[in-house]
């Protein structure tokens, strides 16, 4: 080989390198001083530590070079040539000019490297431009620590990436809304119209496919689709498919570089197998250092070739040098980037378009052929990319222009500084021959459109083009109007707003007028006719009593709410008449009785089994318990009646039931609900209208049909409505009756004694004096006796059903609210009262029937507890006389049906002796619990009523062994009618009965013999409401005389205590309202009706005379 003997040229070379770093020295030195408090850029101290270190590099090559050069010439002159020498390769001076050139092209502004680590540089720079190649993976997973990529989840095609850049990226993130549109779908006049000619086609449907197209509708299916294929490019083509879109230019990362926006950055073509190294197109000012970056392709190439052959193994050798010096490199770059960025605006467009292009031809396979720049809004109209791109497209210019026109208006608008514009991208729009491009559409063809995109949305910018002025005075203008418009708008849509509300209340309110309205005329019109149907009913009654019907009986309680939610127990107490199913004694009678719940078997076949008994032919086909079926989705404390409304299961059931048949509705205490029920099932009712029937059946009411029956009362006021009233119209009854004791407050709607309170006058000085003084009274005495009154109420008045009312404000306010009257008790003792009560049914013809009469017992004052069938405390009495008295002002009032007149009676002060006097206090125009107890006691004893005296016998054959008949008939011997007596316990309510079987207890029964004796007509039976473990009984004993039926009864009491066990203590709540009656007040009170006719036995034997007041309590 030829021996290096370019010496002087080499020497050459590198003294105009060092003439090269002293200019670079003189420009450094000529930088103004940084003050004191303000350090140089770290790019600059980094420029002059690679000065000197260049300056110490090619000190030492000059020295080496030139006794390395002396020895080979030596060597070569003596012919020793040994394969250990130190041999460069043959290289003539151009070559040598060119790799130093080369040198300076991949080092702007750097340190000239040797060829060795050149060599490195260019193979890794290959190996790390491909993303494909494992080897790059590895060295920068080495030299930067980082993980391996997640392939399962991110998929091979993106191995060279990080998962924080997949992240980045947007990789496995969910989008916040649809990254696709649904595509059009055919015109509903197309999809009706299966003849019409098919839609016009558009671009976009086009680009769908032919799948798309036919799938959609668009072509219709019968279309031959044969010339769609013969045209253009064939619809299938085999090619090898590309996973994905490799660019041809790959900038550098953000991560690496971070690049103003006018920086334009490039990547050498692969396809000239140079190294892969990123450059920047940049404009120092030094026209010196552009001139002498000049390219020779052709040298580099043979030098590519001979440095590919090294091996990978060395760059590992080196990854830590090369690391610093790619950093370097970065951070350089940097510092090019923002000069060239800051120059930028200080170039006019001519030194633009030479430092573009024309300067480096070198540099020209780098960039990309198909971009021009616009400049703030204008394009550089004599740069070479733009001067051969309209070469090449001057056919069709027209249509570019117009479209560069566009993007010149629409950067210059936002005073973009530079712009890289796509060519392929505005051929694609000219050939589309659009009118008029959108902003996404100029958008697409800027090549940096990043950078554009920032100063594009940066405000500042769009009003510094040259429209800036006029388009900041239309912004103004326009955002003002807007004001102005979303003002007023504001303003209308607040009225609108409340126009709207009110419109729409008024029209509700409208709606709901005329909806009532509409409600009232079809309720007359239904009144209407269910008046005709019941003036039918009343003309055939005579007829209909003697032929087949169907009674259907709802005992309901339809009161006010808030009486049946303070009702203990209130569905068992709405099914306690459940005896009513006994009018079926009357042949030409079939019973559909209408339960509040499901009865359980045993207590239906119970009452079948007493059906059965007394011989009632077919018991189970003769009545009916039907049950609403939506009992269960109301709440308790609704009535039978709106249960029954709401099922119409089970009105279907009773419309199948009486279909074809004569029938009527026996009601309970009656009001609209029944009324429609009537209606609905198209039968009348047996009892007059709601209103009349209710307000006859309160006190106040009750109070004007004695005195038109001319009935005695006791001394009274009623119709009080109001707390002053009240006041004054009890002093006054104090003031002119001093002799009353006792007076009693009772409320218009409640029953039972729920809302009974009394006050004891006795104890008030005030009265005491009055009637030592019997002076006569004034108002001025009134006066002073109504505020005693005031003041002593609240303590002295004495409430029936303290569970209910609390205490007195309570009380009264609930008195006023609904009204009431004030009573005088009789003066007498209070064993010597008695409450007889007289049940008639007043026929829709106006004939009256008696039903029975009783005298009722209380557990404690004024509550009810139960009843002793006949009545005895008015012996002599006609009980027709008064029924009938009773019965025909009723009838004139327009009520029919069953009523039930509350008495009290007591000793004739003037001659104790003498017949008992009576006073009439209340009216039940409904079908009492104690009336219904009558149907079972008659249907047990088959016997006949005196309705004269109220009293029940039967027909018995005498025995001369019955003991118990030789006590009451040795008078009579001759007599076989024998009398039958019953006392009945409405409601006994033990919690122990929940834990007894049904057959334990009935056989328990048998064994203590509380049974009913058929033969004998006499004995314990029980009223079942409920099933036992509901807790809830009913006692009903029968003998041939009051004494045996309360012997019955306590027989029957201490067993249910036994069975049961100990009463428990009941804790209420104190918001918790209920009428209780204490099944231990009960037995008590029995336990001494039983202690008061034993006394009475041991009187009649010495002989003592009795009254007949002394058996009632």
């Amino acid at each position: 080989m030829q021996g290096f003997g370019g010496n002087d040229n080499l020497q050459s070379i590198i003294a105009s390198v060092q003439n090269d770093i002293k200019n670079l020295r003189t420009q450094l030195e000529n930088i103004p001083p940084f003050p004191k408090d303000q350090r140089p850029p770290s790019p600059l101290a980094k420029f002059q530590n690679n000065l000197e270190k260049i300056e110490f590099t090619l000190n030492q090559n000059k020295g080496m070079g030139s006794f390395k050069g002396t020895t080979r010439a030596n060597s070569s002159g003596t012919g020793f040539n040994q394969s250990n020498d130190y041999k460069l390769p043959d290289i003539n001076q151009g070559s040598m000019q060119s790799m130093y050139s080369d040198s300076k092209k991949f080092n702007i502004g750097a340190v000239s490297k040797p060829v060795k680590a050149l060599v490195k540089e260019s193979k890794i720079s290959q190996i790390l431009g491909d993303p494909e190649n494992q080897c790059g993976h590895d060295y920068l997973r080495k030299k930067y620590a980082l993980p391996k990529p997640n392939q399962v989840k991110y998929g091979r095609a993106q191995g060279a990436m990080s998962n924080h850049d997949l992240e980045r990226l947007g990789a496995g993130t969910i989008k916040g809304k649809k990254v696709t549109q649904p595509k059009r779908i055919l015109p509903k006049n197309f999809r009706d119209d299966p003849f019409a000619d098919p839609p016009p086609i558009t671009e976009d449907d086009i680009s769908d496919g032919m799948f798309s197209l036919l799938n959609r509708g668009i072509i219709p299916r019968d279309v031959d689709l044969s010339p769609a294929f013969e045209r253009g490019n064939a619809p299938f083509m085999f090619q090898k498919a590309q996973l994905f879109s490799k660019p041809q230019y790959l900038p550098l990362s953000q991560k690496q570089v971070s690049a103003p926006p006018a920086a334009i950055k490039y990547q050498r073509n692969e396809d000239q197998n140079m190294q892969n190294t990123n450059t920047f197109l940049t404009a120092l000012g030094n026209n010196q250092i552009i001139q002498q970056s000049t390219l020779n392709q052709n040298k580099q190439m043979t030098l590519n070739k001979t440095n590919s052959k090294t091996n990978v193994e060395q760059i590992e050798d080196h990854n830590y040098q090369v690391a610093l010096r790619q950093e370097d490199q970065i951070i350089e770059r940097k510092r090019i980037d923002l000069d060239e960025y800051n120059l930028q605006g200080e170039m006019d467009d001519d030194q633009v378009s030479n430092a573009g292009m024309g300067a480096y031809p070198g540099l020209r396979s780098m960039l990309d052929q198909y971009t021009f720049v616009i400049k703030k809004g204008k394009v550089l109209e004599q740069s070479h990319e733009f001067i051969q791109f309209k070469r090449a497209n001057i056919t069709k210019w027209g249509a570019i222009q117009f479209i560069v026109q566009q993007l010149e208006r629409f950067l210059g608008q936002y005073n973009v500084p530079f712009a890289n514009i796509d060519t392929k991208k505005v051929l694609y729009f000219s050939d589309q021959e659009f009118d008029n491009l959108n902003d996404d559409d100029l958008l697409s063809c800027i090549s940096n459109r990043q950078q554009v995109w920032e100063a594009i949305k940066n405000p500042k910018q769009k009003f510094k083009g040259p429209y800036g002025p006029v388009l900041a005075a239309i912004n103004i203008q326009k955002n003002w109007r807007r004001y102005k418009a979303y003002s007023a708008y504001s303003q209308l849509k607040f009225l609108m707003e409340k126009a709207t509300i009110i419109q729409r209340k008024f029209r509700l309110y409208q709606l709901k007028k005329s909806t009532k309205n509409k409600i009232k005329e079809l309720n007359k019109e239904s009144i209407a006719v269910w008046r005709e149907m019941q003036d039918e009913f009343k003309r055939r009654w005579g007829d209909i009593k003697k032929q087949k019907r169907v009674e259907i009986h709802i005992n309901s309680y339809s009161i006010t709410e808030m009486q049946r939610m303070s009702i203990e127990k209130f569905k068992q107490k709405e099914n306690a008449q459940i005896a009513r199913i006994f009018s079926v004694k009357d042949p030409n009678v079939d019973v559909i009785y209408v339960s509040p719940f499901t009865l359980t078997n045993d207590v239906y076949k119970y009452y079948l089994k007493i059906l059965e008994l007394v011989e009632i032919e077919n018991p189970e086909k003769r009545f009916n318990i039907i049950v609403p079926e939506n009992y269960v989705k109301f709440p308790q404390h609704f009535s039978v009646s709106q249960a029954l409304l709401y099922s119409p299961k089970a009105l279907k059931r009773i419309q199948s039931l009486i279909k074809g048949k004569q029938a009527y509705v026996v009601p309970g205490i009656v009001n609209d609900y029944d009324v429609k029920l009537s209606i609905q099932l198209a039968v009348p009712i047996l009892c007059g209208e709601p209103e009349k029937t209710n307000l006859y059946s309160t006190k106040s009411g009750a109070k004007r049909i004695f005195q038109q029956a001319d009935v005695p009362t006791p001394i009274s006021a009623y119709d009080i409505y109001d707390r002053n009233e009240f006041d004054v119209s009890l002093a006054r009854l104090i003031a002119h009756n001093l002799f009353v004791n006792t007076w009693i407050f009772k409320i218009d709607d409640e029953m039972n004694g729920r809302g009974h309170a009394s006050l004891n006058v006795e104890t008030i000085k005030t009265i005491i004096e009055l009637r030592k003084k019997k002076v006569e009274m004034t108002e001025s005495i009134i006066e002073k006796l109504l505020e005693v009154l005031r003041k002593v109420l609240p303590k002295k008045v004495k409430i029936a059903q303290p569970t209910l009312f609390k205490n007195w404000d309570e009380y009264i306010e609930h008195f006023c609210r609904i009204g009431g009257v004030i009573e005088a008790t009789p003066m007498c003792p209070p064993n010597s009262l008695a409450s007889p009560s007289i049940a008639f049914f007043l026929e829709p013809d106006g004939n009256v029937e008696l039903i029975g009469s009783f005298d009722k017992f209380a557990a404690k004052e004024y509550n009810n507890a139960g009843c002793f069938f006949p009545q005895t405390s008015l012996p002599q009495m006609n009980l027709m006389t008064i029924s009938k008295a009773i019965g025909e002002v009723l009838y004139e009032k327009g009520v029919i049906g069953h009523v039930t007149v509350d008495l009290v009676s007591f000793p004739d002060p003037t001659n104790p002796k003498a017949h008992p006097l009576f006073w009439a206090v209340d009216i039940n125009c409904s079908l009492s619990d104690y009336a219904t107890i009558c149907l079972f006691f008659d249907i047990l004893m088959e016997g006949r009523l005196d309705p004269q005296t109220g009293e029940y016998s039967i027909e018995v054959i005498k025995d001369p062994d019955d003991i118990g008949d030789r006590e009451f008939d040795e008078k009579k011997p001759n007599n076989f009618f024998e009398q039958r007596n019953f006392m009945f316990c409405r409601f006994l309510h033990h919690p122990g009965l929940a834990t007894i079987q049904y057959k334990t207890f009935f056989h328990m029964c048998r064994l203590e013999s509380i049974s009913f004796d058929m033969e004998k007509r006499s004995g314990s039976t029980f009223v079942l409401y409920d099933c036992l473990q509901s807790g809830v009984i009913a006692m009903l004993t029968i003998g041939v005389h009051r004494k045996v039926s309360v012997n019955h009864m306590v027989d029957a009491l201490n067993f249910i205590q036994n069975q049961a066990g100990v009463i428990p203590q009941r804790a209420l709540m104190d918001d918790v309202r209920v009428d209780e009656v204490a099944i231990g007040d009960v037995i008590q009170r029995v336990r001494l009706i039983n202690r008061a006719f034993e006394k009475k036995s041991k009187k009649t034997i010495k002989g003592d005379k009795i009254s007949f007041m002394s058996e009632i309590i």
